[in-house]
C-alpha cells in the first residue's frame, strides 16, 4: 500500500467505491479495508471527518474510527501509564466530534457511527481508565438543558449494552458488572421519562434505551410498573414499533419466567387492552399492527405457560377467568382475516404456544388432571380447531392462479404447520377431535351454500390426524370413507379425498371391507391429470399395506394404468409410481395372468421406448421409460406376506420382459451415444432385474455381459462397475457353465479400467473399481488367477493415496480382502500373495504417510484394517516394511509406533486405537478438544 495516509488517495478510492465499475468497486473496497487496518488510521480518520469533506468521506472516517476503537484498542496499550494521557486526549477529541456531528442537520448516519464509537470507547475504558464515564453522563443529563445534547447522551446510554453484546471484550465480565451497578439508575431515569407528559428526549428513544438495558439486567419486580406504562405507547402509531420491540424483548428474556407472580399481577390485567387493540386492527385490516400485537401476545404467552397451567388447576374462579381471557386472546391472534401469506403473515405465530401448552397439560399431576381442568383446556382446543379450519380454507382456483411461486410455497408450508398442530391436538382431545372434524364436515355438506373450499379444508384436517388414530377406531372413520364417493365431483375435493385414503392406508389394511367401495374413486383419480398425484400415492400406500388382497381389484386398476400409459395423460413421476403399483398387483397373480397383465399394461411403454430408442431428439423420453421399467422390476418381488394366494414365477416374467426390451435398449445406447443418463438408467434397470429374478437371470448372462463389455469402453461409468460386480457375483455362484464367461468379463473390465489409470481417472470410477475388486476377491479369488495382480496392486496403492475419502476407503476394502485371499484358500504360492510381497512396502509407505497427514483423517481407520490384515497374514514381511517406512518420515515416536503395532498382531480394535492416537500426534491435534472428540467419533 502506497502512503496510506494520503487523504486524496483515500477520497479517490471512496469515490470509486460508490461510483466506479464493478471491478473498481471490488478493488477499492479491498484497499479501503487495508487502510482501516493500518495503524496510521488513528491519525488520518480525523482528517476525513472534516466538515468540508463529502458525506461518503465523512462516513468512512466515522466507520474507521469505530473499527479502530472496537477492534484495535490494544494498539493504544491502555495498561501503560504513559499512554493514559494519549487515551484521555482521544476521549476529549472523540466527544467533541460526536457533539458537533449530533448538532448538524443531514449527517445523522455519521453521527450514529460516532456515537457507537464513543460507546465502544466507554466500554473499553470504564473498568480501568475512565471509571466515572457513566456517572459523568448522568451529570451531563442533569446539567444540559439542550434537547439535542440530552438526546445524544440517551443515545450513548442506549448503545452501551448493544455494543457490549455485539463486540468482543477481553474483560467482558468486569464490564457487565460495572453496567449492572448503574442499571437501577438507568431504569429510574427511563421510568421518569416514559411517565413524563413532556418528554423532550422522545418516547421512542427512551423505549429503545429501555429495551437495550434489559439485556444487561432484568429486575422485573422493580420495573414492572414502568413496563405496564409501556403498553400505552401501543396506542400511538409513532411509538408502536418501539413499544413492540421493547415488550417482546422483556417477555422473551431468559429470566422472565421466574417472575410468575409479577407477570400475573401486572401484565395479565393488560389483556383486555390487547384484545381490543387486536380486534380493532383486524377489523381495519391493519396487518402490520396485528403482526406486532401478535408478537407481544405470543411472546408473553410462551413465557406464561406454567402460570396458565397452575391458574387453571387452582380452582379459583378469578384466576380461571383471567386464564380464559388469555387463551381467548391467543385464539384471536389466529383469527386474522384473509389468506396466508397474501393478506396476513402472523396467524401461525401462536402455533408454538399451543404445542408447548399441550406438553404442560400432558405433564399435569394426577391431582391436577381433574375432569374440570381437562374440560377447560379441551374447550379452547376445540375452538382452535374451528379457527384453523377457517384459516386452512384456500381461495378459489382463479385467485390461486394469480399467486406466485413464493406465495404458493408459503401457503403449502402454512398448511403443513396447521396439520402438525392438529395432529398434536389429538393428545389432548383424542377421538373427540375426530368427532369434531366429522361434525364440521357433515355440517358443510348439509349446507348447500357452503363453499367447497370449506369441505376441502375439513378433509385436510382429517388426514392430518391419520397417524394418531387408533387402528381399531370404527366409530367415525368408516362414516367418512362411506361419504367420500358421494362428495361433489370437484378436482380439489377428489384430490383431498385421495390424500385422505393415502393417509389412512394402514387403517384400511385392517378394515378391507371399507376399501373395496373406494375403488371407483381411486380409478377415476388415476386417469385425470389433476388428481393423478394423490391417486397414485393413495394406490401405492394401499398396495404396500394390503397387497395380499390386490387380486380382488387387479383387473380394473391395471386397466386404468394401461389407459394412463397409452394416453400419456399424467406426469413422469406419476407414471413411475403407477408402474410400481402395477408390479405390486401383478406380483400376487398366477403366472399366466401375471404375464398377460404385464404384457398388456407395459405394451404402450415398449412401443414408446422403441420410438425413443431410435430418435436422437427423444433422449429424455428414453431415460424416463427406462426408469419406469426399473420401478416395475423393483416392486415385482416386494411381497413377503404368507397370505398370498399364489406364488408366481416372477423371475421368469422379468427375464421375458428384459429380453423383449433388449433389442431396443441396444439401439438406444447406440443412437444416444451412450450418454451418461442412458448408461445409468440402463444399469439401474439391470440391477433391479437381477434382484427380482436372481438365479433365473442366468438366461440373460450372455447378453448382459456382452452389453457390459461393449458399453464400458465407450462410456466408463461407476454404475457399469456396480452392475458388473452384482452380475459376476451371481455368475460365479452358479454351478452351470458360466465361470468362463465370468472370467472373460472380469478380465475385460480390469484391462480397460487399468488403462484409465494411465491417465487422469475419474475419482468416482476409481472408487467403483476398487469396490468391484473388493467384492469379487472376497467372493471368488479364482477370478484373479488370470489377471495381472501386480498391476491391480499398483492401482490400489494409487487409490489408497488419493485425496477422496471414498476412493481410499474402497481401496483399503479391496486390499484387506486381497491380502487375506491366499490364506483363506490355503494357497501360499497364489499369484495374489506374490503381488502383495512385491508391492507391500510401497503400500505401507503410503499408509504411514496417510496416517501422518497426507490423507483425510476420516480414512485412517481403513488403513488400520489393512495393517491388521498384514499383521495377521504377512507378519514377517510387514515387520520389515513398517520399520523401513517409519524411517522414511520425520515423525516423533515412530519406532514406538511400529513396535506397538507389531505387538498387537491381529487385534483390530487396539490397532485402530493406536493408529488414531498417532495420527493425532503427528498432525498436531493430540491435546486439542477437536482432536479428542473427532477421534472418539471415528472409533465409534
Amino acid at each position: 500500500m502506497d502512503n496510506v495516509t494520503n487523504i486524496e488517495s483515500i477520497e479517490r478510492a471512496i469515490s470509486e467505491l460508490y461510483n466506479g465499475s464493478t471491478e473498481q468497486r471490488s478493488l477499492a473496497n479491498q484497499w479501503l479495508i487495508q487502510v482501516q487496518l493500518s495503524p496510521d488510521a488513528w491519525k488520518f480518520c480525523w482528517k476525513l471527518l472534516d466538515f468540508e469533506k463529502a458525506f461518503e468521506v465523512q462516513f468512512f472516517g466515522a466507520c474507521t474510527l469505530y473499527v479502530k476503537i472496537s477492534k484495535f484498542w490494544g494498539e493504544l496499550n491502555s495498561d501503560s501509564e504513559e499512554n493514559h494521557e494519549i487515551i484521555e486526549q482521544l476521549r476529549l477529541k472523540l466527544f467533541d466530534i460526536v457533539v458537533k456531528y449530533s448538532q448538524s442537520n443531514g449527517l445523522k448516519a455519521v453521527a450514529g457511527r460516532l456515537t457507537v464509537a464513543f460507546s465502544s470507547f466507554i466500554l473499553h475504558s470504564v473498568t480501568n481508565i475512565w471509571k466515572t464515564a457513566i456517572d459523568e453522563i448522568f451529570a451531563n443529563l442533569a446539567t444540559f438543558q439542550n434537547e439535542t445534547m440530552n438526546r445524544l447522551f440517551l443515545e450513548i446510554l442506549t448503545s452501551l449494552p448493544e455494543e457490549l453484546n455485539n463486540g468482543s471484550f477481553m474483560n467482558r465480565v468486569d464490564v457487565i458488572s460495572v453496567l449492572r451497578q448503574h442499571s437501577d439508575r438507568i431504569f429510574n431515569l427511563l421510568s421518569t421519562l416514559l411517565n413524563s407528559s413532556d418528554n423532550q428526549f422522545g418516547a421512542t428513544q427512551a423505549l429503545k434505551c429501555f429495551s437495550s438495558w434489559i439485556t444487561i439486567s432484568l429486575p422485573l419486580q422493580q420495573i414492572a410498573p414502568t413496563v405496564v406504562e409501556i403498553f400505552k405507547f401501543l396506542f400511538d402509531i409513532t411509538t408502536f414499533d418501539a413499544a413492540v420491540e421493547t415488550l417482546c424483548n422483556i417477555f422473551s428474556h431468559g429470566e422472565v419466567s421466574t417472575y410468575k407472580n409479577t407477570i400475573y399481577e401486572f401484565f395479565f390485567p393488560k389483556l383486555d387492552e390487547l384484545f381490543s387493540l387486536i380486534v380493532s386492527a383486524q377489523q381495519n385490516n391493519d396487518s402490520d399492527t396485528c403482526h406486532g400485537l401478535t408478537r407481544i401476545i405470543t411472546t408473553l404467552a410462551d413465557s406464561s405457560i406454567s402460570i396458565i397451567k397452575s391458574c387453571a388447576a387452582s380452582g379459583e374462579e378469578a384466576r380461571i377467568q383471567r386464564v380464559a381471557k388469555f387463551l381467548e386472546l391467543v385464539l384471536q391472534c389466529s383469527r386474522m382475516p384473509g389468506f396466508y401469506p397474501i393478506d396476513e403473515q402472523s396467524s401461525d405465530m401462536p402455533f408454538t404456544f399451543w404445542y408447548n401448552l399441550q406438553d404442560e397439560i400432558w405433564n399435569l399431576s394426577a391431582q391436577e388432571r381433574t375432569p374440570e381442568v381437562m374440560s377447560f383446556f379441551q374447550g379452547y382446543y376445540f375452538q382452535l380447531v374451528d379457527v384453523i379450519l377457517v384459516k386452512t380454507v384456500l381461495p378459489p382456483k382463479k385467485v390461486m392462479d394469480t399467486w406466485g411461486s413464493d406465495e404458493m410455497e408459503g401457503s403449502r408450508c402454512y398448511r403443513q404447520d396447521v396439520g402438525d398442530v392438529v395432529m398434536y391436538m389429538y393428545n389432548v382431545l383424542h377421538t373427540q377431535l375426530l368427532k369434531h372434524i366429522c361434525e364440521r364436515l357433515s355440517t358443510f355438506l348439509q349446507n348447500t351454500d357452503t363453499s367447497i373450499q370449506y369441505i376441502e379444508a375439513a378433509l385436510f384436517l382429517l388426514r392430518s390426524v391419520a397417524d394418531a388414530v387408533d387402528l381399531e377406531e370404527t366409530t367415525y372413520i368408516p362414516a367418512v370413507f362411506e361419504l367420500l364417493p358421494r362428495l361433489p365431483q370437484e378436482d380439489c375435493l377428489i384430490q383431498q379425498s385421495l390424500f385422505v385414503i393415502s393417509s389412512f392406508a394402514e387403517w384400511l389394511s385392517n378394515h378391507p371391507d371399507i376399501l373395496y367401495p373406494l375403488k371407483a374413486l381411486l380409478i377415476r383419480g388415476l386417469i385425470a391429470k389433476e388428481t393423478a398425484l394423490p391417486a397414485s400415492l393413495a394406490l401405492k400406500e394401499i398396495l404396500r399395506e394390503h397387497q395380499h388382497c390386490a387380486h380382488e381389484y387387479a383387473e380394473d386398476v391395471l386397466q386404468a394404468i394401461f389407459e394412463v400409459f397409452q394416453a400419456n395423460s399424467v406426469g413422469v413421476r406419476e407414471q413411475n409410481r403407477l408402474a410400481s403399483c402395477a408390479a405390486l398387483i401383478i406380483a400376487v397373480l398366477p403366472f399366466d395372468d401375471a404375464r398377460r397383465c404385464a404384457d398388456t399394461v407395459l405394451s404402450p411403454k415398449f412401443l414408446e421406448f422403441q420410438v425413443a430408442a431410435s430418435s436422437p431428439n427423444k433422449y429424455a423420453l428414453a431415460v424416463n421409460v427406462l426408469n419406469i421399467f426399473s420401478g416395475f422390476f423393483y416392486f415385482l418381488n416386494v411381497y413377503t406376506s404368507e397370505e398370498l394366494p399364489h406364488s408366481p414365477k416372477n423371475g421368469e416374467l422379468v427375464i421375458e420382459l428384459v429380453s423383449k426390451l433388449l433389442p431396443s435398449l441396444k439401439v438406444a445406447l447406440e443412437t444416444h451415444q451412450a450418454r451418461e443418463e442412458i448408461v445409468q438408467a440402463t444399469c439401474t434397470l439391470f440391477k433391479r432385474a437381477i434382484r427380482s429374478s436372481l438365479n433365473d437371470f442366468s438366461a440373460l448372462f450372455s447378453d448382459t455381459t456382452s452389453l457390459i463389455i461393449q458399453l464400458y469402453p465407450v462410456k466408463p461409468h461407476a454404475s457399469v462397475l456396480d452392475l458388473s460386480s452384482q452380475l459376476l457375483t451371481l455368475m460365479v455362484s452358479d454351478e452351470g457353465n458360466y465361470r468362463e464367461m465370468a472370467q472373460r468379463t472380469f478380465c475385460e473390465i480390469c484391462s480397460y479400467s487399468l488403462k484409465l489409470f494411465e491417465g487422469t481417472i475419474d475419482p468416482d470410477i476409481a472408487e467403483a473399481f476398487m469396490s468391484f475388486l473388493g467384492l469379487l476377491v472376497r467372493r471368488s479369488t479364482d477370478l484373479f488367477l488370470t489377471i495381472n495382480n501386480k498391476t491391480l496392486m499398483e492401482a490400489a496403492i494409487f487409490c489408497a493415496s488419493a485425496k477422496e475419502s471414498g476412493t481410499v476407503k474402497q481401496a483399503c476394502f479391496f486390499l484387506t480382502n486381497f491380502i487375506s485371499a491366499p490364506h483363506r484358500l490355503n494357497s501360499p504360492n497364489h499369484p495374489v500373495r506374490q503381488a502383495v510381497g512385491e508391492y507391500g512396502r510401497r503400500l505401507v509407505n503410503v499408509m504411514i504417510g496417510g496416517i501422518a497427514g497426507n490423507s483425510p483423517r476420516i480414512v485412517v481407520d481403513s488403513f488400520a484394517e489393512v495393517i491388521t490384515a498384514l499383521n495377521k497374514y504377512e507378519i514377517t514381511l510387514h515387520s520389515a516394511w513398517l520399520k523401513a517406512a517409519c524411517e522414511e518420515y520425520d515423525l516423533v515416536d515412530k519406532a514406538i509406533f511400529a513396535s506397538r503395532i507389531l505387538r498387537e498382531k491381529n487385534n483390530r480394535r487396539r490397532i485402530a486405537e493406536i493408529v488414531q492416537e498417532y495420527t493425532l500426534k503427528w498432525r498436531g491435534l493430540m491435546s486439542t478438544e477437536y482432536g479428542r472428540q473427532t477421534a472418539m467419533l471415528a472409533l465409534s
